[in-house]
């Protein structure tokens, strides 16, 4: 194999190993903390925690739009008694640790 294929080998990997370790959690909001920007939370489900989030919380930064978007579609789920499903980013942000950072936010229907 040549180097660049060898590269977009290595590349891929990673892609697929940092996706593997992202967290996900699902059912309804358990905890509900809104802190400054950040917005913390945990669902009933919680099976694969990402290894920055062992405790299974996620955090929306509130400060951006998306933030607003995640956090509007929380407090709709809690609104409405309705289960979520959330996708964490693999990222534990510097202004909340213990936490991953959500990617995503669904409401079940």
């Amino acid at each position: 194999m040549n180097r660049f294929t060898l590269s977009l080998l290595a590349a891929a990997a990673l892609c697929v190993s940092a996706a593997a370790s992202a967290g996900d959690g699902s059912g309804n909001i358990t905890r509900l903390t809104a802190y400054g920007t950040a917005v913390i939370f945990t669902v009933e489900s919680h099976p694969s925690p990402a290894p920055c989030g062992p405790g299974g919380a996620f955090v929306i930064n509130a400060s951006t739009p998306e933030g607003k978007t995640m956090y509007a579609t929380l407090l709709t789920a809690i609104a409405s008694s309705r289960p979520i499903s959330v996708y964490g980013s693999n990222t534990c942000p510097s202004y909340w640790g213990d936490s991953e950072l959500s990617n995503s936010v669904t409401i079940a229907m």
